[in-house]
């Protein structure tokens, strides 16, 4: 039995969700204060006293994650509850945009993106074809069923691609509802995340309100930087300049169009239809009335 004065101490510093592994960590610390001398033989003592509980969270896909905590799962904040899931990820996608105050709708999703696919070869962007292109973006978008429900809100984890986290940052101070020492993308990483994942960001037309909110807050070379780090098979950047020059952001969009110029045809978004509109200078096809031609 563990005494009631270090039971009270225990339950206040294991409130936090913790896989397996990091709850291994923090037992090696808090044990040296009992009488335990093996992790596993201290974890145990922690679950039979109630101490902490082993909370099982499933995904639409199946999946299973086991958590452990002093404290009811519905009690955590649902941040911090993805912070907690999956430990090497990082907030993305519409989170990070609402983490940069580029809109003011408050979502109900909360967006992970977790790092589990392995380094693949790339496929020779010089091989797409203006056929090959259309073929892909005529389909609809994928979307993730690695959803997880937690009270109000979904938490959507995406497959993020091993050691290409470029432009992710690690949050410093509490100015958002990401948890401090979470890993969060950067402006600049968000707003290339969004126009490659339209579907992920609030949807196609959400997209001039984030760069218009951008405006003053965009490091243009940091996103070619990144952008040129990312290495899409697609011409993204065609998407991202468009959107620059029809939101205000002229001059952005000329060095972005210097160091990426179009040379294929594309497409904002998936599902695309031939009634879409054709911008010739960022070789571009889109919705008509998404952005203002005047």
């Amino acid at each position: 039995m563990i005494s009631i004065l270090k039971r009270n101490k225990l339950v206040h510093k294991l409130q936090h969700p913790l896989r397996l592994k990091e709850l291994r960590d923090l037992a090696d610390e808090l044990m040296k204060d009992t009488r335990y001398r093996s992790v596993e033989k201290f974890i145990a003592a922690l679950l039979d006293d109630g101490i902490i509980q082993e909370h099982s969270l499933k995904a639409r896909n199946g999946r299973k994650i086991s958590l452990y905590c002093s404290v009811p799962l519905s009690d955590v904040d649902v941040y911090k509850l993805a912070n907690s899931m999956l430990p090497d990820g990082y907030f993305c996608n519409l989170t990070a945009i609402y983490h940069h105050s580029l809109t003011n709708q408050v979502p109900n999703a909360v967006y992970w993106c977790h790092e589990s696919l392995a380094p693949q070869k790339r496929k020779d962007a010089a091989k797409l074809s203006d056929a090959r292109i259309r073929t892909a973006f005529i389909k609809p978008h994928r979307h993730t069923s690695f959803v997880i429900k937690h009270n109000a809100h979904d938490i959507l984890i995406t497959a993020g691609t091993r050691g290409f986290d470029y432009g992710v940052e690690k949050l410093q101070r509490q100015h958002s509802p990401c948890p401090v020492g979470s890993r969060v993308t950067s402006l600049e990483r968000a707003l290339i995340d969004a126009v490659v994942s339209p579907h992920y960001n609030g949807g196609l037309t959400s997209l001039c309100e984030y760069f218009r909110a951008a405006q003053r807050k965009l490091d243009i070379e940091r996103m070619v930087d990144i952008y040129q780090k990312l290495d899409f098979v697609y011409p993204y950047a065609q998407s991202l300049g468009f959107f620059l020059e029809h939101c205000g952001m002229q001059s952005h969009a000329k060095e972005l169009r210097n160091a990426f110029p179009p040379r294929q045809r594309f497409y904002v978004d998936h599902g695309a239809k031939t009634t879409w509109a054709y911008n010739e200078r960022w070789m571009i096809f889109y919705p008509k009335g998404l952005v203002n031609e005047d």
